[in-house]
């Protein structure tokens, strides 16, 4: 439609000025070969966006799978407490979650107020990469709390655990 249209107007154009008809049809021709090379380029472009498009819908649907495949094993996971030493960091206390939402894994009801804490890592040094991670990620105030069998515990009481255990062996 279009293709018509500026042809259309190329001829009012030419037969205005006074070209000859010789002339216009190589003006003529000469902007149908460009239009048609656009147009061959515009095709060309419209099918690797079509491909490139297939492909992320793919790659999201595979993801989306993955989940859906792992997502029991995911829950189960999170909702398990490791045993032993281990270490979380705590990034707020709250005296009363405002929704039942704010009640979730993250949240360890201790001493009258909810402790938000997050993962769980082996070792002190674990915990102090993920912290600094958390700073870089904007979260300035949080600390490491010392964990054992879901209690909390003092680093005193870990150094005198090991020393015991070093002691059996």
């Amino acid at each position: 439609m279009y293709k018509y249209i500026s042809i259309v107007l190329i001829t009012l154009f030419f037969t205005s000025c006074g070209i000859s008809q010789k002339e216009y049809d190589k003006t003529v021709t000469q902007y149908k070969q460009e239009l048609d090379s656009s147009n061959k380029k515009i095709a060309e472009l419209e099918e690797i966006i079509d491909y490139q498009t297939s492909k992320i819908l793919d790659r999201d649907k595979r993801i989306y799978n993955q989940r859906q495949e792992h997502q029991q094993e995911i829950e189960q996971l999170l909702s398990q407490e490791p045993t032993g030493v281990y270490y979380r960091i705590q990034i707020g206390v709250l005296k009363n979650p405002r929704s039942k939402s704010e009640s979730n894994q993250f949240l360890t009801k201790d001493g009258g107020y909810y402790k938000w804490r997050i993962g769980y890592f082996p070792t002190m040094k674990d915990a102090e990469l993920a912290r600094r991670d958390l700073r870089i990620l904007g979260i300035k105030s949080s600390w490491i709390v010392p964990m054992k069998d879901g209690n909390t515990i003092t680093l005193e009481q870990i150094a005198l655990e090991k020393k015991i255990s070093d002691r059996e062996y």
